[in-house]
C-alpha cells in the first residue's frame, strides 16, 4: 500500500508540474518535450518523434498539429518516400524552446530526487 501511495504522490506532482509548465511557457508538457526533441535532433519523422517522447502516433499527431498551428514547427515531405513526413523547428520554435529552457519553473519537491 505504501508503494501505491508514493506512486500517487509522484503522479500528482507530475500533474502539478504540467500545470505550472503550461502557465509559464504556454505549452503543454508534450509540446515542450516535442520541441526539445527537435532541438536536439533538428529533423525527425512523425513516427520517430512519437517514439522519442513516448506518445502514440495519434497523440503525437495532435501535438504536431498544435505546434504547426502555432508556427513553431514546419513539415516537409520526404523526397524518397512521399508517405514520410519530417518536422523541424521554425525560428519561432527555436526561440520558444530556448525561452522555456531558461524559465524558472517550480519543480515539485517529490520530483527533485528523481531528477538527479
Amino acid at each position: 500500500m505504501e508503494t501505491l501511495c508514493k506512486i500517487r504522490d509522484i503522479q500528482t506532482a507530475i500533474q502539478r508540474f504540467g500545470i505550472e509548465f503550461e502557465k509559464e511557457s504556454n505549452l503543454s508538457l508534450n509540446e515542450g518535450m516535442l520541441l526539445s526533441a527537435l532541438m536536439k535532433d533538428n529533423i525527425l519523422s512523425s513516427v520517430d518523434l512519437a517514439k522519442k517522447i513516448g506518445l502514440t502516433c495519434s497523440n503525437g499527431a495532435r501535438v504536431l498539429k498544435s505546434l504547426e498551428e502555432q508556427s513553431l514547427i514546419i513539415r516537409s515531405v520526404s523526397k524518397d518516400d512521399k508517405r514520410i513526413v519530417y518536422f523541424s523547428l521554425t525560428k519561432d520554435g527555436v526561440t520558444k524552446i530556448n525561452s522555456v529552457k531558461t524559465a524558472l519553473i517550480n519543480i515539485p519537491t517529490e520530483l527533485k530526487p528523481l531528477l538527479g
